[in-house]
């Protein structure tokens, strides 16, 4: 039977939720979380029993013997069964916060790294494309110069033509006279 390891199965999940991120699907995401919570909440023996009235007394808290604490009765309301839930799963809510923040923050790191190597790619594109300018200004100069030589060659060429002697005779001839 073939085992999954818990370093790939994480890879995974990761995978995954980054995929649903990346298709915006966030909110997909954040109300199934709600629902899942809803149900943990729900669903739980500390809950069930609050509402069925049948919730033991603070038995472990000096603090709530001392004070004025009706007695549970049968079908609290759900804020009280709420608060009496989050104080017997403490420890639990406690620890699955501590999970999604070290999650989370895992997924933070992956996204600077992968920004920071995007920006690397980007000096180095930026690099590339500076040497580009620097030649291509360089060629538009031998160009521009080129030209000037040769309009001043072609001045000096129609100054040649207008000096010799033959140019007049041919100028006065006009076609078809």
């Amino acid at each position: 039977m073939d085992h999954i390891q818990p370093g790939a199965a994480i890879l995974g999940f990761v995978s995954k939720l980054r995929w649903w991120l990346r298709k915006g699907r966030v909110w997909i995401v954040a109300a199934g979380m709600l629902l899942l919570g809803l149900w943990i909440v729900g669903g739980s023996e500390s809950f069930q029993s609050c509402r069925e009235g049948d919730r033991p007394d603070f038995q472990d808290a000096a603090f709530y013997k001392t004070a004025d604490v009706p007695e549970p009765a049968a079908g609290d309301s759900l804020q009280a069964c709420l608060g009496y839930f989050l104080e017997e799963n403490t420890t639990v809510i406690t620890a699955l916060s501590l999970l999604l923040t070290a999650l989370f923050t895992g997924i933070l790191s992956l996204a600077t790294v992968r920004l920071w190597d995007s920006t690397k790619g980007l000096h180095e594109e930026t690099k590339q494309l500076a040497e580009l300018a620097k030649t291509q200004s360089q060629d538009m100069k031998a160009s521009i110069a080129e030209a000037v030589r040769a309009a001043t060659a072609m001045e000096r060429v129609a100054e040649n033509i207008a000096i010799s002697p033959g140019a007049q005779d041919r100028t006065d001839d006009a076609p078809g006279a």
